[in-house]
């Protein structure tokens, strides 16, 4: 996995290794041990796929008790996702960064617990 320098700090954007040939590709998106190396967690409760439409909005939603981290990539098409510090006393509460996540370009992005997230469907 690669990873990105950091927007805002302790969100993580990384590439997932993905192998392509001429049949399509493989891609590991989650690796404990390499999840483990980046100090993201690989412990994950649940997860959630949804389906949008184009130009359909998601979020900002997050979750106080108990707080919760996300791990979200794009599995067909492409989305921009949006993410906001919205923890209390932060140096950089309210700032935000956007990221593209595409099922071409193998992104994946840690949003840990205290920041709110939401998508948009490209």
């Amino acid at each position: 996995m690669y990873r990105e320098p950091e927007q805002l700090p302790g969100i993580q954007v990384i590439t997932a290794k993905h192998f392509i040939d001429e049949r399509g590709f493989l891609l590991q998106s989650w690796v404990k041990q390499d999840l483990d190396a980046l100090g993201i967690p690989s412990d994950f409760k649940q997860a959630i796929q949804t389906h949008s439409k184009k130009g359909v909005v998601r979020g900002l939603h997050f979750q106080w008790a108990p707080p919760m981290g996300k791990f979200v990539r794009c599995i067909h098409g492409a989305i921009i996702d949006v993410v906001v510090d919205v923890r209390h006393g932060s140096p950089t509460l309210g700032d935000h960064t956007a990221v593209e996540l595409s099922d071409r370009n193998h992104r994946v992005i840690w949003v840990p617990p205290g920041f709110a997230h939401g998508t948009v469907a490209l």
